[in-house]
């Protein structure tokens, strides 16, 4: 509303075109990605002093791939402030390094010089785990995760997680999630793609989008966003006061049935007719009892990766909001084991297919993984899902650069690197018996 107020009074603003294109990209990125890279241009350009707006043109040339001129543009902002941590760290996650260049160098040295503290520094750090490793420095580079996630510890409530997770086990144990409404709404085509962040999600996801009867949509918020509208309504309409899970038996079919329908209604307007379109949010496998009420046809794909390789990706990089849990090792070792948990009691009692795939499997053959996927899918095979790299798609989670690269295994038992420095990692996932064991059965599984 800013934004259109001062366009009613100054048209042609170019930082308010700007301002109202970008925010209106975030809501909206499949369908204003050119006309908000042109507004977002013109600003640059009329107000080349304005670094807020050059970091919006930043971000939104980050998602659609454009990765030399998203370089050149970072450049010019550290040019004019070489402590500008996020424009060093955006550029730190769209290239591959192959040596240490000056604003590297510069970089580290502001980060070891005690200047910048709290949510700077932490940016700063991850950046530059993220070019050492590049560089095959890993004593620099884990080094430096571990100093971002120190220096930034957001508050998670792990309390209700593992809640959530105690009540899924205590549903597997007696009946399950019988007797409990649905929604009626037997739709085919959402596609939940869950698994730990950084397990291969948007690899999947982009091989998945490249098939013509495929929508890939990114990591969607409309389950999370059902979920906590129910648990508000129940509790103050209600008087609820348990967790999410044993929430779903107080919901009626017909609430169920509405907010399924609002979901479909806006997908459709996206699908272009296409059968299918893709979620990869990974927090929906905590979720997967309200997705079974809302979309009893859904199908879901389970990624899943050797746990140690998984959480090591994780360290490298910074989430938003919903995944705090990354910001401490021990959370994030107890995480990933209450989601494998969680996984393991939804696949008793959901009643929804699961496809277990093995990111080590399918970046070992991509073609007889894709095949396994579209199997289960009932679509045919596509040469184009084995050429990812080739998307056009919007991506703005944190694999958007590793996502537009061929498919490869540059990344597959990346933890051997970093063995001697995992201790409290390996002690936060139960240790080694436990990860080798979940590796296995994961690569055996999928």
């Amino acid at each position: 509303k800013g934004f259109r107020w001062v366009l009613q009074r100054r048209p042609g603003e170019p930082a308010a075109l700007a301002g109202l294109a970008f925010a209106e990209w975030r809501r909206n990125a499949d369908n204003r990605t050119d006309e908000t890279l042109r507004a977002l241009r013109h600003a640059v350009d009329m107000l080349p002093e304005a670094a807020n707006i050059r970091h919006a043109y930043v971000t939104v040339l980050s998602a659609a791939g454009e990765f030399d001129e998203l370089a050149a543009q970072c450049q010019l902002l550290l040019q004019r402030d070489p402590a500008d941590v996020g424009a060093f760290a955006q550029l730190a996650n769209s290239r591959r390094y192959t040596e240490e260049d000056d604003t590297l160098r510069a970089m580290r040295k502001l980060a070891d010089s005690g200047a910048l503290t709290g949510e700077r520094l932490s940016v700063a750090c991850i950046g530059l785990a993220k070019a050492y490793d590049d560089l095959g420095q890993y004593e620099a580079a884990i080094k430096y995760a571990f100093a971002g996630r120190a220096a930034s510890v957001r508050a998670y409530d792990m309390a209700s997680e593992r809640a959530d997770l105690a009540e899924i086990q205590r549903l597997a144990k007696g009946d399950g999630l019988s007797g409990i409404a649905t929604s009626g709404v037997a739709s085919e085509a959402p596609i939940f793609i869950v698994g730990m962040p950084r397990s291969g999600t948007t690899l999947l996801e982009t091989m998945l989008g490249r098939h013509p009867d495929v929508h890939a949509a990114g990591e969607l918020h409309f389950v999370g966003q059902v979920e906590n509208a129910l648990l508000r309504w129940l509790r103050e309409d209600r008087g609820y006061m348990g967790n999410r899970v044993a929430a779903l038996r107080h919901v009626p079919a017909e609430i169920y049935r509405e907010n399924a329908n609002v979901i479909l209604d806006h997908m459709a307007g996206h699908m272009a007719g296409r059968r299918f379109f893709t979620d990869k949010n990974p927090e929906n496998a905590m979720r997967l009892g309200l997705i079974s009420r809302l979309f009893p046809g859904a199908r879901i794909l389970y990624m899943r990766r050797h746990p140690l390789d998984s959480c090591i990706s994780n360290l490298f990089v910074r989430f938003g909001r919903g995944m705090e849990y990354g910001s401490k090792v021990e959370w994030l070792g107890e995480h990933y084991r209450n989601l494998v948990g969680a996984m393991a009691g939804w696949r008793e009692i959901a009643g929804l297919p699961v496809l277990d795939v093995s990111y080590e499997n399918l970046v070992d053959d991509p073609e007889a993984g894709i095949r396994r996927v579209l199997d289960f899918l009932d679509l045919e095979f596509d040469e184009a899902c084995l050429s990812p790299e080739q998307s056009d798609r919007i991506i703005r989670t944190a694999s958007k650069f590793q996502a537009r690269q061929p498919i490869n295994k540059r990344s597959a038992n990346r933890w051997k690197r970093y063995e001697p420095w995992l201790g409290p990692l390996v002690e936060a996932l139960s240790g080694m018996e436990w990860i080798e064991r979940e590796a296995d059965e994961a690569r055996a599984a999928g």
